[in-house]
């Protein structure tokens, strides 16, 4: 999977930026947009909808969706803006990560 989002930051470096630049919020729909270069980017479309989930996932991407931000398509253009539902969303899944990894045991070191 990893795999397949460096190919991704590789041929759309402006929708998929490297770390540590922030990530952008992408086109609603644009795993459409993505499916007829799947072949040329060497991915299958299970694996190409496995990295978009994992691009889509966690803090770094549920930063960018804040109200009225600029969503991308594949050359980084403008295409739609951020809704207050999913701006709403995306504070409710980081807050929700947040109180889980509270409520998760310290894992103490094993001693060798």
């Amino acid at each position: 999977m990893l795999q397949a989002i460096v190919k991704l930051q590789k041929r759309f470096p402006q929708t998929f930026p490297k770390n540590p630049a922030p990530k952008v919020s992408l086109k609603i729909g644009i795993f459409e947009d993505l499916v007829p270069h799947a072949q040329g980017l060497g991915l299958t479309e299970p694996a190409l909808r496995d990295a978009m989930r994992t691009w889509c996932r966690g803090t770094r991407y549920w930063t960018c969706l804040v109200e009225g931000a600029p969503r991308v398509d594949l050359v980084g253009q403008a295409a739609g803006h951020v809704s207050l539902a999913d701006a709403s969303r995306a504070r409710e899944r980081q807050t929700q990560r947040a109180a889980r990894a509270l409520s998760q045991p310290a894992v103490a070191p094993k001693p060798n």
